[in-house]
């Protein structure tokens, strides 16, 4: 029992995180491809398969990152703030990037009209690390100060 939370009951909430940080990039991935192009019922099977594949070797690459990163660093008064900086910066670059500044012009290919959307590097990196932060989110309570000695 590490303050007050057993490795079972730790162990349950990584899960727990890993199966929250999957959902949430399928459906940024589905989102963000229906908007960009839809061409019927067969591009929505295709790429929700495609979501499944990207969000399991994202959610996997970042469990693996964050196992190696908390062996350097154990304290979790680090990693708190770190993951919700993590998690905001990411989730307003996906929400409001395009007013940010992470724009890109496109052009639709039928009608060859352009239209601005969010850069697809700005995308991808704000996708990563949203997942990075979710399934890396401490289970620990933060360490309690040591006592003061009189």
């Amino acid at each position: 029992m590490i303050y007050g939370i057993p490795g079972r009951q730790r162990t349950r909430f990584r899960r727990i995180y890993i199966a929250t940080a999957w959902i949430l990039c399928w459906l940024v991935w589905m989102v963000a491809l229906t908007w960009l192009a839809f061409d019927g019922v067969i591009f929505l099977v295709v790429q929700a398969g495609l979501a499944v594949a990207v969000s399991t070797v994202a959610t996997a690459l970042s469990y693996w990152l964050g196992e190696r990163a908390r062996t350097l660093v154990r304290s979790t008064t680090v990693w708190l703030p770190f993951n919700t900086a993590l998690l905001i910066g990411s989730a307003s670059i996906l929400a409001y990037g395009k007013h940010l500044g992470f724009a890109h012009t496109y052009i639709e290919p039928d009608t060859q009209a352009a239209f601005v959307g969010l850069s697809q590097v700005a995308f991808v990196v704000s996708f990563l690390t949203l997942n990075f932060a979710i399934v890396n989110w401490p289970t620990r309570r933060p360490t309690p100060p040591p006592p003061v000695r009189d």
